[in-house]
């Protein structure tokens, strides 16, 4: 559950306006709002075993985004340096 503003660069929502909906539409309100800033193409790359599918990707430190509908439970794990 969210509990804190919407910010990014010029993205500001208190929860207040926004807590009525529901998560998913929470994230596309925020897309809706992403997609009026410039885009970056963040190459993926994909890693198959048996069961299980890894995805790789490296963006830059000021970088927004928000992964695909899957249509199963993911793990999704994220570390910077």
């Amino acid at each position: 559950m969210w509990t804190h503003s919407i910010v990014g660069p010029g993205l500001c929502f208190e929860m207040s306006e926004v807590a009525h909906l529901s998560d998913r539409a929470k994230v596309e309100l925020l897309e809706t709002e992403m997609r009026k800033h410039e885009q970056r193409v963040i190459p993926i790359r994909h890693y198959f075993l048996p069961g299980f599918t890894r995805g790789r990707l490296r963006s830059a430190a000021d970088t927004l985004l928000t992964g695909r509908v899957h249509l199963y439970e993911q793990l999704n794990i994220l570390s910077g340096r």
